[in-house]
């Protein structure tokens, strides 16, 4: 069943509870849908973390930047299938570059003042790979969730902050 098939009536049959119990809190389908994705994209900006931006490619192998890492890591694989379902759902939101988004406006204000140097938009340009760089890679990694591990996206987040992007960004700066 797609979400579009979906009905009240079929919901509550699986919730166990009745219309009007359902009615009391979503106006229709698509407000229940939306608050469901409201509730993903908040439990999505609650686990982010910035802190690993002021580590020199060298020092990002610290235990508190690591765990900043693991943190953000732990919670896309709790809730990798809500987040995946989400993303290929056939909807009109698009909670993907919702998030995508989300990440980015975290790192820019976590990155400094809005002035650039120079007048390049280094920053802004650092921010926005990086948000879409994170987010493919879990895409990529729910995509291949069998052969795929926690620990291999870690290592491929922890090499890009030593010799990715992230790296010549720092360089720059």
């Amino acid at each position: 069943m797609t979400v579009r098939q979906l009905t009240v009536s079929s919901l509550c049959r699986r919730a166990l509870i009745n219309k009007s119990t359902f009615y009391r809190y979503y106006r229709d389908m698509d407000d229940c849908l939306n608050r469901f994705l409201d509730g993903l994209l908040q439990d999505f900006r609650a686990g982010l973390r910035t802190g690993f931006l002021s580590a020199s490619p060298g020092r990002i192998d610290d235990q508190n930047y690591q765990e900043e890492f693991f943190g953000l890591i732990r919670l896309m694989r709790e809730r990798s299938r809500a987040y995946y379902a989400a993303w290929a759902a056939p909807i009109q939101r698009r909670l993907y570059d919702e998030m995508i988004q989300e990440l980015y406006t975290v790192l820019l204000k976590a990155t400094g003042p809005e002035e650039e140097s120079g007048g390049i938009p280094y920053r802004q340009l650092y921010c926005r790979l990086f948000a879409e760089h994170t987010m493919t890679l879990f895409r990529w990694w729910f995509e291949n969730a069998e052969l795929v591990t926690e620990q291999d996206v870690h290592s491929i987040m922890t090499e890009n902050m030593k010799h990715g992007f992230f790296a010549a960004f720092r360089r720059m700066s």
